[in-house]
């Protein structure tokens, strides 16, 4: 019989950071009157607007102008949403703090989680509209398992890093707000970076969103192989992060709730 999120198994600690992501996603359904409909229509009037300024108005694209545009959407709203949750998790959760003693990692691997379930969602969705927009299924398409594996490693590279540093300085979440900003239209959402001059590529190429991006259009749309050289170098630049950031939060863990008392 399968575990229901709330029952205890024989991992507290996954079982508290299971408990507090499906608790957050049903805080988060009960809020709004259309519950779990709107993990779909959120991404899909959210692409929908992009689509509808660039392409209609400004007439912008070409040819499957509006797959590589999802594509681009649904891979960065995975970071996007994840990064900013891991980013104020530890500022979400100083009640709990308070209340109780918990290992700090809690907070931005539940965020992971719950993210996670949310943008597989969305994931779903994309592979239903490639589908119906007239893209066969290949063997290829398997290569976007290691793309999506390596988004992992970056986002909680990059996600536990945030974590662990926004206690100590609140206001630099504002600059990290407008950093993903600028990180999104230098990530290639509305081009291809083959299309720009070469030595403009290289400074979009140092975007590691960019590249994954890239990668994830190259696997679904023109059935290549993954470049694994390049995967490799953003897997070993995301654990560099997640081990940064993972020995702030082992360091100062009893420190945080002082901080955020402030």
């Amino acid at each position: 019989m399968a575990l229901s999120p709330f029952k205890p198994s024989q991992h507290p600690r996954l079982d508290l950071i299971r408990y507090v992501a499906v608790s957050s996603l049903l805080s988060e359904t009960l809020r709004s009157r259309l519950g779990f409909l709107w993990w779909f229509l959120d991404p899909v009037l959210y692409m929908a607007v992009f689509y509808f300024v660039f392409a209609v108005i400004f007439e912008r694209g070409g040819p499957d102008f509006v797959v590589k545009l999802l594509i681009a959407l649904v891979l960065w709203r995975w970071f996007d949403n994840t990064v900013k949750a891991c980013a104020g998790s530890l500022v979400n959760g100083k009640g709990l703090m308070r209340q109780v003693y918990v290992s700090k990692f809690l907070f931005p691997l539940a965020a992971l989680l719950s993210q996670g379930i949310k943008s597989a969602v969305v994931l779903l969705v994309l592979i239903l509209f490639l589908l119906v927009y007239g893209i066969d299924v290949n063997l290829a398409w398997f290569g976007l398992v290691p793309v999506l594996l390596v988004e992992f490693l970056f986002i909680s590279g990059v996600g536990l890093l945030l974590a662990s540093i926004i206690p100590f300085f609140p206001d630099l979440k504002t600059l990290i707000d407008y950093g993903i900003q600028l990180m999104f239209f230098l990530s290639g959402v509305f081009f291809e970076i083959s299309q720009l001059p070469p030595d403009v590529q290289d400074y979009f190429l140092l975007n590691p969103m960019a590249m994954l991006i890239d990668q994830g259009r190259q696997v679904l749309l023109y059935q290549a192989t993954p470049d694994w050289i390049l995967l490799a170098g953003i897997a070993i630049f995301s654990f560099l992060l997640a081990a940064i950031g993972s020995w702030l939060l082992a360091r100062y863990d009893r420190d945080y709730p002082a901080l955020l008392l402030v």
